[in-house]
C-alpha cells in the first residue's frame, strides 16, 4: 500500500461551534505542507557534519537509537514476501553485474540486437489473443522464458491504479498518457509503481536503463499514475532535478507525452525563471510538477563553511549552524515533496560536494535516480545515491566502504542488496526472446592513418624530449609526483599533436582577443598566476603532494587542462570546461561556481604560460616573490604573458636554460588555423575529408556527426567544410542553451542543407538527440570509453531509422594505439588507471611508461627510461573494442608537405 502523507494540520478559525444538542462539532483542520522535526534534523545534519569536519570535530552526536542502527548487523531492505525466495548471486555473477553497471559493450550489443528477429506486432486489443499469436512465432526452446515474460506483463499491468489496455499496435496505453509504452517500458513503470507502494524502504530506487531506452517516459508514466489519491493532500508535488540544459527538454516531454498533467500545473524554477511573489514556498506548493536544476538545489541549501569566529566546543558549532541554517535555507528545502526525480542522478556521486549534500538534504516520500551510468569509476560512488534514496544500513561513508567495497564477498552483498531497488536493461536484454528495441545495425570500423615524414619526426622529437625530462626528474627529492605530472602532460600534448598541427601561442592570443569582452575572463592574469605559484610553493613546502596534484587537474573533467583558465580560487580549468560552468552553473549575477570550492569564481583568466614550480625549489633556497618578479619580466611588449614557442603548457621540468625571447618572431604572429587550416597537412584531417566526401556523394540523405575533444580541431574542421562548400554547424560546451538549441534545430531539419555537425565530446554526450545523423566519426579516443559510447548513443537510439556507420580514426604507432588496447581489454578508464589512488601502485606507472620506453626502477623508487627502437610495432596493435574491424590506410602516393610543417 502507498505510504500515507504526513502533512501538518492546524485548526481553522471558528471551527468549533456548539450544535443544537449542546455538543461541539468536529474541529475542522487545514492541512499544510511542513517538515517534521525529524525531517528537519536530517536535512540539517548534512551541512552540520561538513562544518564539524572543517572545524576539527568528527560528526554530529548520534542518539542511542541511531548508534545502534549504525552498528547493527547488515540487513537487506528486500520486500518481506520475496526475502526467502531471493536468489543470491555468485561472485562471478556479482562482478559481471557491477561491470555492466559501469559500461556495457554497446557495439557488441548493437550487432546482436540487429541480427535478432524483431518482436512481432499484432493489432489485437485482446491481450490473450495477441499473446497466443506471439507464442506461435517463438521457437520451442524459448517458450518457457516467453511464458514467464507474459506473466510478468500481466502482473505489471495490475500495478497501476487505473486499467492498462492494449493500443492495437503492440503498445500499452496508461490513462493520463498520450503516448503508448513498449512492453519493457510497461515493466519499468510497473517496477516504479511497485517500489512506491512497497511497505519496505526505500520507497523509490534506480531506473538505470541504458541510454536511449526511454527512462523519461517510464518516469512520466509512474508520475501520472502515482499522483496522490486525495486531491486535498498538500504533499502533492513532484520535484524533477535536471542538468541546466535539460530543463526545457523535460517540460517539452511532459507536454508531449502526458494529458493527465495540465500545463498550468508545471513550473520551472531556476536561474532566469523566478516566481514573482513574496511567498515563494507557498506558490511552489501549488504546482504538481517543479522542474529545477542541480545548481538551484545547491543554492537553496546553506553553504557549509567554517564559523567566522573560532569556536571551542561542538555545542557552539552546532548552535552557530542552527542559526545559519534557519537564516539561509532556501525555498526548495522548506517543502516536503511527494516525489523527487534526479535525472542524470550520478552527478551527486561525490558525497563531499555541496551539490550532493544539498540534494540529499531534500525531503520527499518517493525518491528516484535516473542514470544509465550510476557508476563511472568506483563502487563507492553509489554511497551518496544510496543516502539520497534512504537505503537502510548505509548511514555513513565509512560503513558503506566497510560493508560493500572491501572484497568479492562485499561486492556480492552489494549486488544482492541493490537488485531489489534497481532496474537496469541494456540493448543486450531480451523480452519474449526478442530485443527490447529493434534498432538498425551499426557498422563500426577503426581506420588507421599514417603520419607523413614530417609529422612522424615531430612526434618522435616530442617523445624524446619528455623521456629526457622524466629521466632528469629522477634526481628530484620527490620523483614520483614530478615524473607523473610530466608524463600526463606528455600524453595530452601527443594526443593534441595527432589531431592538431598549429602554433599554440598564437591560438592563445586569438582566443584571448575573441573573449576579451567576457566578464568572466577579465581577471588580473599576472596576479592570478603569481598567487597560484605561491600556493604551489606552500603545498610543496608542507609536502601536500595529493593536493598539489589535484590543483593541476581540471575539476570538471579530471584531466590535464586543455588551454587552461586559472581562477581566483587557484584552480585550473580547461577552456571548454570553464565555459560550460559560465553557461550552465553560474550564480544569479552570472559568476561561475567552482566545482571544488562551490563558491562563485570572482576572477579568471587564460594562463597558457603557467608553469609548474620546480619540485626541488624550497623556501630556504629560493624566494618565490623574487622568482615571480623575474618571470613577470618575460612577457611581450603587448602585455600578453608569453609562453615558449612550440609548447602547449610548458612545465618547469621541461628544461630550457635560454631566456625567453622578448620579441616574438614572425611565425608567432601567424594564426596558422586562420591562414591555412583547410590545406594543413594532417593524417586525421585527410582521412576525415575523404570519408565525408564519400558519404555525401553516396546519398543526399546522409548526415554526419564528427566528435572531437579539442576545440581548435573544430575550428580546423570548420575551415575544411567552408573550403569544400559543405554546410556545417557546431556544438560545444562554450555555447549557451539558445545557441545549442538553434544548432540542433538546424542540423535536425530534414529539408535543410546542413549535413555536418562538429561536436565536442564534452558537450555532445548528454541529453541530446542526434538521430538525424546516420554517420559518426570519432577523431580522438577519450580516456574513458564510456564517454565515447555516451556520445555515439546520441546517434544510435530510439528514433534512428537508418543503419549507422561508426568510424574511429587513429594514427598508427602513437598514443592512439595504447588507448585502443586499453579499451579493447576492458581495463579501467584512464582516470581510474592513473588516478590519485592508483598512483600508490608503482606497477601502474611502470606499465604506462612502458608504452614509450624500457623502464627500470632505481633504489630510490624513481624511473629510468631507455627509448625503444623506432620500429613499426613499437605500439601494441589491437582490433579495437568488441568486433570492430580495422582498416589499414595507405599513405598518400604524392603529398606535398610545406616547409612550415
Amino acid at each position: 500500500m502507498a505510504q500515507p502523507s504526513e502533512s501538518t494540520v492546524q485548526p481553522a478559525q471558528n471551527a468549533a461551534e456548539s450544535t443544537g444538542q449542546g455538543q461541539r462539532s468536529p474541529v475542522q483542520r487545514i492541512r499544510k505542507n511542513r517538515l517534521s522535526a525529524e525531517e528537519k534534523r536530517k536535512s540539517k545534519k548534512y551541512g552540520l557534519d561538513s562544518v564539524l569536519k572543517q572545524t576539527g570535530q568528527k560528526t554530529a552526536r548520534k542518539s542511542r537509537k541511531r548508534r545502534n542502527e549504525d552498528t547493527a548487523p547488515d540487513s537487506e531492505p528486500v520486500d518481506a514476501p520475496t526475502r526467502k525466495k531471493a536468489k543470491r548471486l555468485t561472485t562471478q555473477a556479482s562482478e559481471k553485474f557491477l561491470s555492466a553497471l559501469i559500461t556495457p559493450n554497446i557495439i557488441e550489443d548493437a550487432h546482436a540486437s540487429a541480427s535478432a528477429q524483431a518482436m512481432p506486432e499484432f493489432g489485437e486489443r485482446d491481450k490473450e489473443k495477441a499473446f497466443r499469436r506471439m507464442i506461435a512465432s517463438i521457437p520451442a526452446a524459448d517458450l518457457a522464458e516467453a511464458k514467464s515474460d507474459h506473466n510478468k506483463i500481466i502482473i505489471a499491468s495490475r500495478k497501476f491504479s487505473k486499467g492498462v489496455r492494449k493500443d492495437g499496435t503492440g503498445g500499452y496505453r496508461i490513462p493520463g498518457m498520450r503516448t503508448s509504452l513498449y512492453h519493457y517500458q510497461l515493466l519499468g513503470a510497473a517496477f516504479m509503481r511497485d517500489r512506491e507502494n512497497s511497505s519496505y524502504p526505500p520507497h523509490g530506487g534506480f531506473l538505470s536503463d541504458f541510454m536511449g531506452l526511454g527512462k523519461t517516459i517510464q518516469a512520466l508514466a509512474n508520475m501520472v499514475d502515482g499522483r496522490p489519491s486525495d486531491p486535498e493532500d498538500p504533499i502533492k508535488t513532484t520535484l524533477i532535478v535536471v542538468p541546466s540544459h535539460l530543463v526545457s527538454h523535460w517540460k517539452n516531454q511532459i507536454i508531449k507525452h502526458c494529458d493527465g498533467i495540465d500545463l498550468k500545473e508545471i513550473v520551472t524554477y531556476c536561474a532566469g525563471h523566478r516566481l514573482d511573489t513574496l511567498d515563494i514556498v507557498g506558490s511552489l506548493q501549488e504546482y504538481s510538477v517543479i522542474i529545477t536544476t542541480y545548481d538551484e538545489v545547491r543554492r537553496s541549501y546553506p553553504q557549509s563553511c567554517k564559523p567566522p569566529a573560532p569556536t571551542g566546543t561542538e555545542d557552539e558549532v552546532i548552535a552557530w549552524w542552527d542559526e545559519r541554517y534557519e537564516e539561509h535555507l532556501g525555498p526548495l528545502h522548506k517543502i516536503k515533496y511527494h516525489r523527487i526525480i534526479l535525472d542524470e542522478g550520478h552527478l551527486i556521486r561525490n558525497h563531499g560536494s555541496a551539490v550532493s549534500m544539498a540534494v540529499c538534504a531534500l525531503t520527499g516520500t518517493h525518491k528516484w535516480i535516473l542514470s544509465g551510468t550510476p557508476i563511472h569509476n568506483y563502487i563507492d560512488e553509489l554511497f551518496p545515491q544510496f543516502d539520497f534514496l534512504g537505503v537502510p544500513g548505509t548511514k555513513t561513508h565509512e560503513k558503506f566502504l566497510r560493508d560493500f567495497c572491501q572484497d568479492e564477498n562485499s561486492h556480492m552483498r552489494l549486488v544482492n542488496l541493490i537488485r531489489s531497488f534497481m532496474l537496469r536493461r541494456t540493448h543486450a536484454s531480451r523480452l519474449f526472446s526478442f530485443p527490447l528495441v529493434k534498432l538498425p545495425d551499426v557498422h563500426d570500423e577503426v581506420i588507421r592513418a599514417e603520419f607523413c615524414d614530417a609529422e612522424r619526426e615531430l612526434f618522435n622529437a616530442i617523445e624524446d624530449l619528455f623521456i629526457r625530462n622524466i629521466n632528469q626528474l629522477a634526481k628530484h627529492k620527490h620523483p614520483k609526483l614530478a615524473q607523473y605530472r610530466c608524463f600526463l602532460t606528455m600524453i595530452l600534448i601527443l594526443r593534441m599533436l595527432i589531431a592538431i598541427r598549429s602554433n599554440p601561442t598564437v591560438i592563445c592570443d586569438k582566443r584571448e582577443e575573441h573573449l576579451v569582452d567576457s566578464p568572466n575572463l577579465q581577471g588580473d592574469k599576472e596576479k592570478l598566476v603569481r598567487d597560484y605559484y605561491d600556493l604551489m610553493l606552500k603545498l610543496h613546502e608542507s609536502e601536500q603532494w595529493d593536493e598539489r596534484l589535484k590543483r593541476n587537474s581540471c575539476p570538471h573533467c579530471k584531466c590535464v587542462p586543455v588551454y587552461p583558465v586559472i581562477t581566483s580560487c587557484h584552480h585550473l580549468y580547461c577552456e571548454e570546461c570553464y565555459s560550460y560552468l559560465s553557461v550552465n552553473e553560474s550564480t544569479d549575477d552570472g559568476k561561475p561556481m567552482c566545482r571544488v570550492c562551490q563558491e562563485p569564481i570572482q576572477e579568471a583568466a587564460y594562463c597558457d604560460a603557467v608553469e609548474d614550480i620546480e619540485l626541488t625549489q624550497t623556501q630556504s633556497t629560493k624566494n618565490p616573490k623574487q622568482d615571480t618578479a623575474t618571470q613577470r619580466k618575460k612577457k611581450s611588449k603587448t602585455g600578453v604573458w608569453r609562453k615558449p614557442q612550440g609548447s602547449f603548457r610548458r612545465p618547469a621540468y621541461l628544461n630550457s636554460d635560454e631566456e625567453l625571447p622578448t620579441e616574438p618572431d614572425a611565425d608567432e604572429q601567424t594564426d596558422w588555423i586562420e591562414a591555412c587550416a583547410s590545406q594543413m597537412p594532417s593524417a586525421k584531417l585527410t582521412k576525415i575529408r575523404d570519408l565525408v566526401a564519400k558519404w555525401l556523394a553516396e546519398s543526399p540523405r546522409n548526415k554526419i556527426v564528427i566528435f572531437t575533444q579539442f576545440l581548435d580541431f573544430i575550428r580546423i574542421l570548420g575551415k575544411m567544410c567552408q573550403r569544400e562548400k559543405w554546410p556545417a554547424t557546431s556544438l560545444t560546451g562554450k555555447m549557451n542553451l539558445a545557441k545549442r538549441e538553434a544548432s540542433m534545430e538546424q542540423f535536425s531539419d530534414v529539408n535543410g542543407n546542413t549535413k555536418i555537425m562538429l561536436a565536442s565530446l564534452k558537450a555532445g554526450g548528454i541529453g541530446l538527440d542526434l538521430t538525424a545523423a546516420n554517420k559518426c566519426i570519432l577523431v580522438d579516443l577519450w580516456w574513458n570509453d564510456a564517454v565515447q559510447d555516451q556520445a555515439f548513443c546520441r546517434v544510435w537510439r530510439i528514433g534512428q531509422t537508418q543503419e549507422v556507420e561508426y568510424k574511429k580514426i587513429i594514427v598508427s604507432e602513437t598514443i592512439d594505439d595504447y588507448l585502443l588496447r586499453l579499451q579493447s581489454e576492458k581495463l579501467a578508464s584512464i582516470d581510474q588507471t592513473i588516478g590519485d589512488e592508483k598512483l600508490k601502485s608503482r606497477d601502474t606507472m611502470e606499465e604506462l611508461l612502458n608504452m614509450f620506453a624500457d623502464v627500470e626502477v632505481d633504489p630510490n623508487g624513481a624511473f629510468r627510461l631507455t627509448r625503444k627502437p623506432k620500429k613499426s610495432n613499437a605500439y601494441s596493435k589491437s582490433d579495437g573494442k568488441g568486433k570492430e574491424k580495422e582498416k589499414q590506410s595507405e599513405p598518400p602516393e604524392s603529398e606535398e608537405v610545406p616547409a612550415e610543417s
